[in-house]
């Protein structure tokens, strides 16, 4: 980019190792990525913890760098694995970026072994060894853990403090902080707004407004179908607290550790077989054929975005409704309400709050979803993340500027009520 032409017009130099357009090149954008991934869980983890712990240490002799490593970060063990495992999931989800960096990867894989060479069954069996890959990791993480249990409470338990740093060490810290900032955020993000103050809107040809609503509608219909089917399996789990429905809960939450080209894959393949089901019946019944009724519509789309993003709505809707008084419910029944009265009329205006902001959640995780999208899309549909991306593989970055821009703005309001969520919490 302009650094590179900066190095070769002013200094005559052309490093071959400039060149990011490889593995680890990609490595690095992605890491710049996704960083926040632990640093939000491990960030809530580490304001969580003792004081009297760290007190211990220090009192033991020990300074802070010594706490900080062999107490503070083993006790956020947890936190930074649980994030480090968002990473993982993250990674073999990704498409765009493997794709635009020519990086081979099991979900460009299947999309050239399903598109590329119609093979449909190979496509099948590469999905699956990515789901093993995929329990394998979660496996993993389960052993190595083990019986040890993390705690940093108890009845002498004091919030961390905080300390004013200053003269180097406040630099040194600020510094430090500014890089992933910088090169993740607001470095890209200029370079995105000097693209759209060149190019604009031109590459949309006038569809913009109408595609971006089109967009913003799809989200919030999946949005609102996650959150009411994560409402009703988190209430139906507080009426019957049995072993079976707590398992049945806590599966419907595992299509968020399956990357979205598998559950593509999955979500194809059924409803293709459920249309022509549905057709040899209606033609031996009626002798007419109303030809694909459930696959390539926008049905399989949000059936596919409830699967996949379900889990991001339950977690912080099963957290709000765990703050809610149960006596309220009995106090509701005795007075001769049904459940459901008690649910529309009492649970969710206590936890709207918390609703709020899960479908937040998954209305920017569906804005932004690509290999899924790219899959099941009926044919000539279009949305912000497939139009950006199409402009990107056909090297008119400049012109991919204004969708892009549009999802990182979307992006911003989960963190910004995240942040308000932690803080509240934290109070």
């Amino acid at each position: 980019g302009p650094l590179y032409i900066f190095l070769r017009n002013h200094l005559d130099l052309a490093p071959r190792w400039f060149d990011i357009m490889n593995l680890p090149g990609v490595i690095v954008i992605v890491s710049l990525v996704l960083y926040p991934y632990i640093y939000l869980i491990t960030r809530a983890s580490l304001q969580r913890q003792s004081e009297r712990i760290l007190e211990a240490s220090r009192s033991l002799g020990r300074g802070p760098i010594f706490t900080f490593f062999h107490v503070g970060i083993p006790l956020a063990r947890p936190a930074i694995i649980g994030g480090l495992t968002l990473v993982i999931m993250e990674v073999l989800n990704e498409y765009g970026a493997m794709h635009y960096f020519g990086i081979d990867t099991f979900t460009t894989g299947i999309f050239h072994i399903w598109f590329g060479m119609n093979d449909t069954d190979g496509a099948m069996r590469l999905a699956a060894m990515l789901m093993c890959l995929v329990f394998a990791v979660l496996l993993l993480e389960r052993v190595q853990r083990g019986r040890r249990r993390y705690a940093t409470g108890g009845t002498d338990y004091r919030l961390t403090e905080h300390r004013q740093l200053r003269g180097l060490a406040a630099v040194g810290a600020v510094a430090i902080c500014l890089v992933p900032v910088c090169l993740g955020f607001l470095l890209p993000l200029g370079q995105l707004l000097l693209w759209f103050n060149q190019s604009g809107t031109e590459a949309f040809d006038g569809t913009f407004p109408a595609l971006s609503l089109k967009s913003f509608l799809l989200a919030t219909i999946a949005g609102l179908l996650t959150v009411i089917a994560a409402v009703l399996i988190v209430y139906t789990v507080r009426l019957h607290r049995t072993a079976f429905m707590t398992a049945v809960s806590k599966a419907t939450i595992l299509g968020y550790s399956i990357p979205g080209a598998v559950i593509a894959v999955g979500v194809m393949v059924t409803l293709v077989h459920l249309d022509r089901s549905i057709i040899n019946a209606i033609g031996r019944t009626f002798g007419a054929s109303p030809g694909l009724l459930l696959s390539g519509t926008v049905f399989a789309l949000l059936f596919a975005y409830l699967v996949r993003f379900l889990a991001v709505a339950v977690n912080p809707v099963e957290s709000g409704f765990d703050r809610l008084c149960g006596s309220m419910d009995e106090a509701s029944l005795s007075l001769g309400r049904s459940r459901m009265h008690t649910l529309l009329h009492i649970n969710v205006p206590l936890a709207r709050g918390t609703l709020l902001a899960a479908g937040a959640l998954v209305f920017v995780d569906v804005l932004k979803e690509l290999p899924l999208t790219l899959i099941l899309r009926p044919f000539n549909f279009e949305t912000l993340a497939t139009k950006t991306f199409e402009l990107a593989g056909e090297e008119m970055v400049a012109q991919s500027a204004c969708g892009a821009l549009l999802i990182v703005a979307a992006g911003i309001v989960p963190i910004i009520i995240l942040e308000r969520f932690i803080s509240a919490s934290n109070r």
